[in-house]
């Protein structure tokens, strides 16, 4: 038995039900940031903030998931195993980098 799960109800639980973080494999972040606009919420209520692990996602993903009002953070280690070994770390002084720089 497979449960399916549509990307429409992936944003209706993410708006209906108060989700402020989560986290996803590239792939699902890359399904959602190309959903059509039917099966999205187009402007999210709050940030909702998303770990990544695995391979770093391409930079134009992580762009598309910013302009939705998702905040992604990749992290890389055996985080299925003892939890992740490294981050990516945001500015300390918390002024937003120019979209080109910000997700190189």
């Amino acid at each position: 038995m497979s449960i399916q799960v549509t990307l429409k109800e992936i944003y209706s639980a993410i708006d209906n039900l108060g989700v402020t973080h989560f986290c996803a494999t590239p792939v699902v972040l890359n399904s959602m940031a190309n959903a059509r606009k039917d099966e999205t919420v187009l402007l999210l209520r709050r940030t909702v903030h998303v770990m990544t692990t695995g391979v770093a996602p391409p930079t134009f993903l992580l762009f598309a998931m910013s302009q939705q009002g998702f905040r992604v953070t990749h992290t890389y280690g055996l985080s299925e195993t003892y939890g992740l070994s490294r981050y990516v770390h945001r500015s300390p002084s918390g002024i937003p980098y120019p979209h080109k720089l910000k997700f190189v």
